[in-house]
Formats: structure tokens, C-alpha cells, sequence
């Protein structure tokens, strides 16, 4: 029978992991100064961090934001992809995995198919992770830009006081 089944209905099943902290910087980013972390990083599961952000994370990925793309491009039904991609769990209900890690698994009944399904998820949630990095840096610089009239006045001030004091002392 599992033959039979083998032959006649294939599933494919690949997965694939996403790095959802930096390596390098093993520090918590959330202490540094305003820095919350960008992209997949500020959803994932942080040093010592809780399941809720690793479950929000899972959420985001299985959600139409990403998928919905996926599935107009390849002439799939609405919503046929989420309920397919998963992430190993234990009998608890935890994600199994390194932490900074997370396994997003696929299974699909044409192995060709769901190869290129897997490498179109994995570039989409690549472009997500960059979408949300570039956001977050536009944001910081429009905050800096709406700061710096205001310590550049600052400056200024700060700088004609200090003219003030060598004139008067000599300097």
C-alpha cells in the first residue's frame, strides 16, 4: 500500500530555515538605544524571548501579505498555501528548532511543483525581510531629518555662547 501510494500520489515535502536573528550582534537589540530590530528579526523569537513572538512570526509568514503574490503568480487558488506550510512543533504545541532559527516546512502532491513553490516563498520572504529593513531605515531617516533643524539651531546657539565667553575672557 505505501508503494502503491508512493507512485500514484507523491508529496513533496521540503522545508526550508530562516535566520530571524543576527549572528553577529548576539546581543539583545532591543537594549541599545531606539534600535527594536528590523524585518523578521523584530517579530522573531528573541534571546530568551517568548513563544508569542515566534507564533506572531509564523502567523506573518502564512498570511495572504505574503502569500497572496505567490499564489496569483503561479495560477493557484486563494489561500491554498497557508494551510501547507508549517513549522515542526512538539506535542506541547512548541516550534521545534535552534533559537534564531525557524523551519518553515512544505508539502505539496507534485514534487515539481512544490520545488518551485518553496524557492518562490523563499524569495518572497526574502524581499519581505528587505521591504521591512528598508522601511524601517526610511523611517529612521526621516526622523533624523525632522531632528537635525532643531539641533542645528542648538549648535549654533551653543557655539555663539561660547564666542561670547572667549571675547569676554580673552581667549
Amino acid at each position: 500500500y505505501t508503494a502503491l501510494q508512493r507512485v500514484h500520489n507523491p508529496v513533496f515535502q521540503g522545508s526550508l530555515k530562516l535566520l530571524v536573528t543576527d549572528p553577529i550582534n548576539s546581543q539583545d537589540r532591543s537594549k541599545d538605544s531606539g534600535d527594536l530590530g528590523v524585518g523578521l528579526e523584530s517579530l522573531a523569537l528573541q534571546a530568551g524571548g517568548s513563544d508569542t513572538n515566534t507564533a506572531t512570526l509564523i502567523q506573518v509568514l502564512s498570511s495572504p501579505l505574503l502569500l497572496a503574490p505567490i499564489e496569483q503568480t503561479l495560477g493557484l487558488a486563494e489561500g491554498v498555501l497557508a494551510p501547507t506550510i508549517t513549522s515542526p512543533k512538539t506535542a506541547a504545541g512548541t516550534v521545534i528548532g535552534k533559537p534564531g532559527v525557524l523551519e518553515v516546512v512544505l508539502e505539496w502532491d507534485d514534487p515539481s511543483k512544490g520545488k518551485t513553490i518553496l524557492e518562490k516563498i523563499s524569495k518572497e520572504y526574502l524581499l519581505y525581510s528587505l521591504r521591512q529593513r528598508q522601511e524601517k531605515l526610511t523611517q529612521g531617516l526621516a526622523f533624523l531629518d525632522q531632528q537635525a533643524p532643531e539641533l542645528q539651531a542648538r549648535v549654533s546657539a551653543l557655539q555663539n555662547q561660547l564666542a561670547d565667553f572667549r571675547q569676554r575672557t580673552g581667549f
